[in-house]
């Protein structure tokens, strides 16, 4: 069993980084578990992070074994074939990046901005909420303040909202 900071971390406000990224700046590397249980490591500088990254030791491959998983049962981005290692990823991003280069990206932008206007055009066309309604977990004295309670909601359902664990300091 991992001894480790939980992670993710619980974000205070959708806008506001989570307390253990102020206290954990200074540490390299913090090991931390993941939902699933499995041990990580937690890489907080960018030139550490690009170190990890580029070293051909490290795989993307999370279908290998002992690989750290954020849930045991989730299969999502275990495919060798989506996220391989080296040559084939560099195959795959040479053939990849040939698609999207300023110029080709320069040429969607009609379509894009086109796409993105009819949207929002039904968007602002359609019924919009002159406010949100009573319900569960809604304070009965502000129902406005969504924020505070959706913040409260997703913190009490993932564990305490108590603040970092000691480990985490």
């Amino acid at each position: 069993m991992s001894t480790g900071c939980p992670y993710p971390f619980q974000r205070p406000s959708a806008l506001e980084q989570p307390s253990e990224l102020r206290t954990l700046r200074e540490r390299p590397v913090v090991p931390v578990t993941l939902p699933s249980g499995d041990p990580a490591f937690l890489i907080t500088r960018y030139e550490d992070l690009r170190a990890v990254l580029s070293d051909e030791r490290v795989s993307r491959d999370l279908t290998r074994p002992g690989a750290a998983r954020m849930t045991k049962d989730n299969v999502m981005f275990q495919d060798p074939h989506i996220s391989p290692d080296p040559p084939e990823h560099t195959r795959m991003r040479r053939l990849i990046t040939k698609a999207f280069t300023p110029k080709r990206v320069e040429g969607l932008r009609p379509r894009t901005e086109e796409v993105v206007g009819e949207l929002l055009d039904a968007m602002e066309a359609g019924p919009r909420p002159s406010r949100p309604q009573r319900g569960p977990g809604l304070p009965a004295d502000d129902p406005d303040d969504v924020r505070a309670a959706g913040g409260c909601r997703s913190r009490t359902r993932t564990g305490s909202a108590a603040g970092p664990t000691p480990s985490c300091r």
